[in-house]
């Protein structure tokens, strides 16, 4: 059997290709034939995919080969007719070589975008274009985002067709819920705050909660220039110091933002919660218009409901602790369902005005956190649940069980710390009761890193599938329309459900597009993640600059034959390269620890240790440790 998809390195030792149906298949890598990351591929199926094994195929034929740009530094060579591009193509550095006449006559440590023009036996480059030097500031950062076609300016239709929109005033068919005690929560320098809530006790004992978004549609009509731009972005990117938005400014910070005292459109959700079993009694799904009671912080809230702080308004610290019971009542009922929760502090990278790093720090999650994590996924699954139901065409966000090579490596983790699974039998709640069990143990966040880097990753389906680690059969993105295009598309279907304009037309069009704004969307996603990730990284080298020779505290997070990956108390990580170790360090590859064969002290996962910076260079991406 054969067929055609993306090839995709995903990490140093794994390759995979994607069909259209956003389905893996793992090659080897003997039967990459030559293939370059992005290229279009022919693979042929090797082997079926099992309940716990990707299939295995290998590639026979490159239809198309890619067309993705790499950026990166010019090194022009003296007296000679040809210069070097080195670039970092996902996993390694590689020296492109560039003749002269395909140079645009490019200078030394110019950084240049370049692309294959053709192949023979290997492929031919040509520099396209000629964009900075290396000395200019945050190079580093800009070559990420250029690499990855990142679009940083909107278009000027785009602008254009944004300056010509007027606050919200149509409250025709949308239900006034203005006068209704209804907030927002969120981080403190948060601008796009696209969702608010409301909860109230009933007569009947039970609780009644409202998850109101913000309407984004009502400004980015279907085949605008606007959607367009939405469409090429998919979503927004999260760096340092800055956002790189989905849309524009005015859209995700003013029009749309659920800013307080201002009269904005919303889909709201409407549900009772039964206060015995924490379930869904019925929910209403309508288009309303609110005005926010209040502009509320994380940390605010959980002073108010831990009776540290008062709330400005009496009325607005009862609905507070109101939410928190709610909350509590609902957590309980997932956790014995099998809700998966990883309890992760979020790394805070705060910056100067001049984009340089100021500190780097780990932010603890509050209950006010988990207030509105629990609400928005409830919205999240009513809403899946009533599309599923009445089998409108709809997207979903699934997250399959973990693959069984992944399965196999965390049994092994988990029995060298005396704890014991059955691979053949693994389901979320097994997951979740091992995580809650490494509560007191000291290396529960290395443990718990490991069994998240054996889940699977989340992808976009047309088709409503398990997810895995919410333990639910229906699940949906519904509640951030500003920053992801999957919950804006959604918002269409639904509006024209409400609108009674969901006609057969118009299902068979989405039956025909669902499909591939899932996958595109998907990959969208994973390339916005890894450009987060790059740019945190080269943050982190950036941050250590200065802290050279300096000595800390680290954890042993990860070990390979020729590395040690160390990681501060501050979330830093660098590598300890094997050049750098004393003549007595040797590998074990049973153990898969490196020994000290003078003392016999083993260095294992989760090890602590002291370390000393020796190097922190973000031209080469280069943050080596050494052990003191």
């Amino acid at each position: 059997m054969y067929k055609e998809g993306i090839y995709k390195q995903v990490n140093a030792n794994y390759w995979i290709v994607s069909d259209a149906d956003s389905r893996d298949y793992f090659v080897f890598k003997t039967g990459r034939s030559g293939a370059f990351n992005w290229d279009f591929v022919k693979i042929k199926i090797l082997k079926e995919a099992t309940n716990w094994k990707k299939a295995e195929a290998e590639i026979i034929k490159i239809i198309s080969r890619t067309k993705k740009n790499l950026v990166w530094i010019f090194i022009k060579q003296k007296n000679k007719d040809f210069g070097f591009v080195r670039v970092y193509n996902t996993f390694y550095w590689k020296d492109i070589f560039i003749w002269n006449q395909n140079s645009l006559n490019a200078k030394n440590d110019d950084v240049v975008m370049v692309q294959i023009i053709w192949w023979t036996d290997k492929p031919n480059w040509v520099i396209k274009k000629v964009l900075w030097n290396k000395s200019s500031p945050q190079i580093e950062e800009m070559i990420i985002l250029y690499s990855n076609n990142v679009r940083q300016e909107f278009e000027q239709n785009t602008l254009k067709e944004v300056q010509n929109l007027k606050p919200f005033s149509d409250y025709k068919n949308r239900v006034d819920l203005t006068n209704e005690l209804i907030v927002t929560i969120d981080w403190a320098d948060a601008k796009d705050l696209d969702d608010a809530i409301s909860v109230k006790k009933l007569d009947n004992w039970n609780y009644e909660l409202w998850v109101h978004i913000a309407d984004v549609t009502h400004y980015v009509t279907e085949w605008s220039s606007l959607d367009r731009e939405a469409l090429e972005r998919w979503t927004s990117i999260y760096t340092p110091g800055r956002v790189i938005p989905m849309l524009p400014e005015k859209i995700s910070n003013d029009l749309c933002s659920l800013n307080p005292k201002e009269m904005k459109a919303t889909l709201s959700i409407f549900m009772e919660i039964d206060a015995q079993t924490s379930k869904v009694l019925w929910r209403k799904i309508k288009k309303t218009y609110i005005k926010s009671k209040a502009r509320l912080t994380y940390d605010e809230v959980a002073l108010i409901i831990e009776n540290k702080k008062n709330a400005e308004f009496p009325e607005i610290e009862n609905m507070l602790k109101l939410a928190f019971e709610l909350k509590k009542l609902v957590y309980s009922r997932r956790k014995k369902e099998g809700k998966i929760e990883f309890e992760f502090e979020e790394v805070k990278i705060e910056m100067w005005e001049d984009g340089k790093v100021k500190e780097i720090y780990k932010l603890k999650r509050n209950e006010a956190h988990k207030i509105i994590e629990e609400f928005m996924i409830l919205a999240n699954e009513e809403v899946s649940r009533f599309f599923s139901e009445k089998k409108i065409p709809f997207l979903y966000r699934v997250h399959e069980k973990p693959e069984e090579t992944s399965i196999e490596e965390l049994k092994k983790t988990l029995n060298s710390k005396w704890i014991f699974i059955d691979e053949k039998n693994i389901n979320p709640l097994l997951i979740s009761q091992i995580i809650d069990n490494l509560e007191w143990k000291p290396d529960k966040y290395f443990l718990s890193k490991q069994i998240l880097q054996a889940m699977a990753k989340a992808k976009y389906m047309d088709e409503a599938l398990w997810h895995f680690w919410l333990s639910l059969e229906y699940y949906s993105h519904f509640t951030s329309p500003i920053r992801r295009y999957p919950d804006l598309q959604i918002h269409r279907i639904i509006k024209e459900y409400i609108d009674n304009e969901l006609t057969k037309n118009k299902q068979d069009k989405y039956k025909r597009i669902l499909k591939k704004i899932a996958k595109q969307n998907s990959d969208s996603e994973v390339i916005a993640e890894n450009i987060e990730n790059k740019i945190k990284f080269l943050k982190s080298i950036e941050y250590m600059s200065d802290k050279i020779w300096r000595k800390y505290k680290a954890t042993i997070s990860w070990i390979s034959p020729i590395w040690i990956y160390a990681e501060l108390e501050n979330w830093v990580e660098g590598f300890i390269h094997n050049r750098n170790f004393t003549k007595s360090m040797i590998y074990d590859t049973e153990q898969k620890c490196f020994i000290e064969t003078k003392t016999n002290q083993k260095f294992t996962i989760w090890k602590p240790l002291q370390i000393q910076v020796l190097k922190a260079d973000k031209k080469m991406w280069f943050l080596d440790f050494g052990i003191v």
